[in-house]
């Protein structure tokens, strides 16, 4: 429905006009929420060439539309172009909005949980699965040993365990 839509308003209002722009963003969000996130970056990368075209690239139109595309590589785990992205929004947003405005902490605010986030999954990603099952093992390995030991200091009569 939505590409329809879009089709429309391109032939009858022309490819730059707002409300074909507005069509486009809206389809771009349609098919993210339905995790197409290829497409959907294709279609805000697009749109951001657009904007920076028709708007220049310090405008905040422009700016939101990163943002857009910086959340997106987030859903995608694309952590190093989040970053990038969100830092691009963060600068833009504190030059043109102000450093203490909503948006502007806002986004200084989702750049921290991203740069949390990324480093959370560097450091998982660095457990090697092998180490883990052995550090498993030895430790089942290490109870088992114990019980017997305390299994056996009760039958000897050296107390600490149950006879």
């Amino acid at each position: 429905m939505s590409r329809r839509a879009l089709e429309g308003f391109k032939k009858v209002l022309g490819p730059d006009h707002p409300t074909t722009f507005t069509s486009v963003c809206n389809l771009a969000g349609v098919l993210e929420g339905q995790g197409k996130y290829d497409e959907s970056e294709k279609i805000w990368r697009r749109v951001l060439e657009a904007r920076e075209k028709a708007l220049g690239p310090e405008h905040n139109e422009v700016y939101k539309i990163l943002q857009r595309l910086a959340g997106l590589y987030e859903k995608q785990r694309k952590y190093p172009q989040a970053e990038e992205a969100y830092v691009g929004v963060c600068t833009g947003f504190s030059k043109t909005l102000g450093e203490q405005h909503p948006t502007t902490l806002e986004c200084i605010r989702k750049l921290a949980e991203l740069r949390e986030t990324k480093s959370a999954a560097e450091r998982t990603s660095t457990i090697d699965p092998e180490v883990v099952v052995d550090d498993v093992n030895n430790r089942r390995s290490l109870r088992d040993r114990l019980r017997e030991l305390t299994w056996l200091r009760g039958r000897r009569g050296l107390g600490g365990g149950k006879s």
